[in-house]
């Protein structure tokens, strides 16, 4: 686990919190694990990026939709998965969360005592 900055004293619970979180959402993806992926995210998570269209938004629902259609599965290919903690401070962090395939800038909040994704920025890394 990499931190870059902790702006705030943070147990070693909420680390392995805030990175398992991580995890879960980006293998959750590649495993089709819906459950998984899915607990990582809070009810309200938007997922955005920009393409040639400008800015694109990716609701919880197309997201579950793609998971059940077996979308992140498709990639076969060693997953690479690294997450660095950008920033903590109290209840909040941003994280990047980078695979094989993509650039996720992702905010997690302590939302009823479990750290859950609340916005999730990201950008393939090839097409």
């Amino acid at each position: 686990m990499l931190i870059q900055n902790q702006s705030t004293i943070i147990s070693q619970e909420d680390l392995n919190a805030i990175h398992q979180t991580a995890l879960d959402y980006m293998e959750g993806w590649y495993e089709s694990n819906q459950s998984r992926a899915i607990g990582a995210l809070h009810p309200d998570v938007v997922k955005r990026n920009i393409d040639d269209n400008g800015l694109q938004e990716l609701t919880t629902e197309v997201f579950i939709e793609l998971m059940k259609n077996g979308e992140g599965s498709k990639f076969t290919g060693d997953r690479q998965i690294t997450i660095t903690i950008l920033d903590i401070f109290k209840n909040i962090a941003t994280l990047k969360v980078e695979s094989a395939e993509y650039y996720d800038y992702v905010h997690i909040g302590k939302v009823n005592g479990s750290w859950v994704i609340i916005n999730v920025l990201w950008e393939f890394k090839t097409l």
